[in-house]
């Protein structure tokens, strides 16, 4: 089936972005009149409110939000929201090229993920999944020229697997079989991890069209609001917060190869029982264990997990091993124990170095963290 510039709704929240905000906006309209853009202030003070009351646009909806709620959030809002058949992001702080929405909708179809790709100045190491170049860090330093000229006839009908940021997909799938965006992710930070693992765990097909082209400023939104280098407060606190909400929820940090294809890992439901561990220690390992069972009992604000040596054990796999033996290279083998899961087959108990590690079955729960509600 094929589809058309008015089966697309496109959402883009913003924080604090407007100058940004207004060359992707025009990037669009300047490209169809027909897409509907639906755009959300989050929290802003920087004029994006009053910059919404000048659209007058009938494919064009505007939301502000006096709080922060966040991206994680704003995204399934407007993808409720639209009325087209396609839905998609883009970020506040993008620029797409002339044939960037014709060069998506060309591999639309069902159970398929269609992801563009990135032009970037040279702020990030680089990446199978996007290409390095200087046009501007900032808005008013923007040559829409050197784009231009890099984009123009690149990469014709070429393909890979892989997502990224902005990517586009049917509607109805994307309600149907994942859910939406985990919220416990709000405001940001790993939601994109988490909703790439699950597409992958659904079963969709990522292709990204390397001809779908945007120039990306990078991470305005929630590092560099006011400026390149220039941290918000509270970015490094949330970042360390959803990286341990991702953890605890997969088993392994995300997973990516050097195209941006996600691997998930299985997720098995492992025990750790350790002895005369300090307290942060356990705070440390907590993401990593389904249940850790240890004789010096603390309290770790908002977990549950951490029960005494003489519990019942509960777990499919465990691993025992007395804290006063770890070093600084032993102690990565507890953040690996999925890896050497995936890599064995028998079952019960096998010493490797100062760990004793038992199992009891190879049971997978991955697929239960498809969908969300």
């Amino acid at each position: 089936m094929s589809y058309e510039l008015k089966d697309i709704s496109v959402v883009i929240p913003s924080y604090n972005n407007l100058e940004y905000l207004k060359l992707v906006y025009q990037s669009i309209r300047d490209i169809s009149d027909d897409i509907e853009v639906i755009l959300y202030g989050d929290g802003c003070d920087d004029g994006t409110d009053d910059w919404f009351l000048k659209i007058k646009h009938p494919n064009t909806l505007t939301h502000s939000y006096s709080e922060r709620i966040g991206h994680t959030i704003l995204y399934d809002y407007g993808f409720q929201t639209a009325s087209r058949k396609i839905i998609g992001i883009l970020h506040a702080d993008m620029i797409v090229h002339k044939n960037f929405f014709f060069n998506i909708l060309k591999h639309i179809n069902s159970n398929k993920i269609v992801c563009a790709t990135c032009v970037e100045p040279s702020l990030h190491p680089p990446g199978g999944e996007k290409h390095i170049l200087d046009a501007g860090l900032y808005p008013n330093e923007f040559d829409s020229d050197v784009f231009n000229e890099f984009c123009d006839n690149r990469d014709i009908n070429q393909t890979q697997e892989s997502i990224f940021a902005p990517w586009f997909l049917l509607k109805d799938e994307y309600f149907d079989k994942i859910g939406g965006h985990d919220t416990i992710y709000a405001p940001y930070g790993y939601e994109d991890s988490d909703i790439f693992s699950r597409m992958a765990l659904a079963g969709f097909d990522f292709i990204q069209s390397r001809d779908a082209l945007v120039y990306h400023f990078t991470q305005r939104g929630h590092k560099w609001t006011k400026g390149v280098g220039i941290e918000n407060d509270g970015y490094r606190d949330q970042m360390e917060k959803t990286r341990k909400l991702y953890i605890r929820k997969f088993g392994t940090e995300p997973i990516f190869d050097y195209n941006h294809k996600p691997i998930p890992m299985p997720k098995y439901n492992i025990g750790l029982i350790i002895y005369n561990a300090p307290i942060d220690l356990v705070v440390f390992l907590e993401p990593y264990f389904t249940t850790i069972y240890t004789n010096n009992l603390g309290y770790i604000e908002g977990v549950t997990k951490i029960k005494p040596v003489e519990d019942e054990l509960t777990n499919d796999t465990f691993v025992t091993v007395n804290a006063e033996q770890l070093t600084n290279e032993n102690i990565e083998f507890l953040m690996k124990i999925p890896y050497v899961l995936k890599q064995n087959t028998q079952t019960g108990s096998f010493k490797v170095d100062i760990f004793t590690l038992y199992i009891k079955n190879y049971n997978e729960y991955q697929n239960e963290l498809i969908k969300v509600n």
